[in-house]
């Protein structure tokens, strides 16, 4: 009985020593906010490493428990930046939040202005400028394709700088849906074809003369806002593109190189020559059977009357162009057909160099670039140029006045190529793919 007892005052005595380990002290205080000392009700208070925690009241004011005098608070508030704070033996913690603007205080270019996206009312979608380059693009278009929501980029002709149709929202407007370009605050309209070029069936890119490298960001109003400040020319929906501005501190010097190889993925199987030398002969003589008129065979193989040449001469047969052509024929020995595909189409390199210079001080800021652009089409004789020059200065003249310009001075070639088909007029490609003779 006597070793029962002592069990038992043993277990009393663990139980005061346990209940003085976990002994809990209170801590009272007031959040505000720093930069107005307003009181912050809902304010989040959590004990580091428990579970245990409170808020503040309709005043600010907050009471809390923690289990030892030295433990963390984490002060945690919508909007404001998370704090800890060591106790370090004190009953008593008033804290003030600092508001965290990163998001809030982020500058959207509108229409009439800039505002804070905290005050942003209207339908507006912005591309940084970083995120336009992830493609490595040649032209703007590029960069935009499948980066807006709402926003349908498609490029209606392959050759290099050709035009771009922007859809914002669907079609508004009977007359055509694309929308007003705004460049630093000048409406700019796509251009038409240069004179004399109307055979080539392209259109041409306006985007195309801009360096994608000068841009910091493209804004894009879809709602009715975009009416209301530009007028009919904004029924469309309006892109705001706005371009690099030089910024106070170490000069820099930046230049950007990019070389890529283009090529024809895919290319269409034909016929070569002795194919279809048998093909045509096969089909005069289907005529001649089964219509009952007597035809003569294209590829005969023997003398007669050439009908391009006006006299007689060897007329190949199929063998020959499997053989290749003997001499005394309009084509050169041995010649067994063209492969026109080999002919128009080739490698196509594209070269894109821009250098960048830009700094500033508390006066002023500059930023002067340059590029050069040369892209080869992968269609012969096709191709765009670009040499560009963006300069943006700024300057502070007193406390309440800043002067500033900016401008961009572009010089475009073109060599345009009949890639498209109109009624009766064929592409050089189509013209390529049915031409006579066409692959060996």
């Amino acid at each position: 009985m006597k070793q029962y007892y002592l069990l038992l005052l043993a277990f009393l005595c663990l139980a005061v020593t346990s209940e003085g380990w976990t002994q809990t002290t209170t801590v009272k205080g007031v959040a505000r906010a720093k930069d107005t000392g307003e009181v912050l009700p809902g304010v989040s208070i959590l004990v580091k490493g428990t579970t245990s925690g409170t808020v503040t009241n309709a005043v600010g004011v907050y009471s809390i428990s923690v289990p030892d005098a030295n433990a963390t608070l984490i002060f945690s508030f919508v909007g404001y930046t998370p704090q800890e704070i060591a106790l370090a033996g004190r009953t008593t913690l008033d804290v003030e939040l600092e508001a965290d603007d990163k998001k809030l205080n982020e500058v959207v270019v509108i229409g009439y202005g800039q505002v804070n996206r905290r005050d942003l009312t209207g339908s507006v979608s912005t591309v940084k400028g970083q995120d336009l380059l992830r493609n490595i693009p040649v032209s703007v278009n590029q960069s935009l394709q499948g980066q807006i929501a709402g926003v349908n980029v498609n490029k209606g002709d392959g050759a290099p700088g050709g035009g771009i149709s922007m859809t914002i929202r669907g079609a508004n407007s009977f007359t055509g849906s694309e929308p007003l370009y705004v460049i630093d605050g000048i409406p700019f309209t796509s251009a038409a074809t240069p004179a004399g070029a109307e055979g080539s069936m392209q259109t041409i890119n306006v985007l195309a003369n801009m360096n994608p490298q000068d841009i910091e960001s493209i804004e894009v109003l879809k709602d009715a806002s975009a009416t209301a400040i530009y007028g009919s020319r904004g029924a469309n929906g309006v892109v705001l593109i706005t371009t690099k501005k030089g910024k106070a501190g170490k000069d820099r010097v930046e230049f950007t190189t990019n070389l890529s190889l283009g090529r024809v993925s895919k290319r269409i199987p034909m016929l070569n020559g002795y194919q279809y030398a048998l093909f045509q002969n096969e089909a005069y003589a289907n005529a001649s059977k089964y219509i009952g008129t007597t035809l003569e065979v294209p590829f005969p193989g023997k003398i007669g009357r050439d009908p391009v040449l006006g006299e007689n001469t060897y007329l190949p047969g199929p063998e020959d162009y499997r053989d290749g052509l003997p001499e005394g024929t309009q084509y050169p020995a041995g010649f067994k057909g063209t492969n026109w595909q080999d002919e128009v189409f080739r490698p196509a390199v594209t070269q894109d160099y821009t250098l960048s210079v830009s700094g500033g001080n508390d006066r002023g800021t500059y930023l002067i670039s340059g590029n050069y652009l040369d892209q080869q089409g992968v269609l012969l004789n096709s191709g765009f140029k670009r040499y560009s020059l963006q300069f943006n200065l700024e300057r502070k003249i007193g406390k309440l006045l800043t002067i500033g310009t900016s401008n961009n001075i572009a010089y475009t070639t073109y060599q345009l190529g009949k890639t498209n088909t109109s009624g009766a007029q064929p592409s050089l490609i189509s013209s390529t793919i049915f031409s006579r003779l066409r692959t060996r």
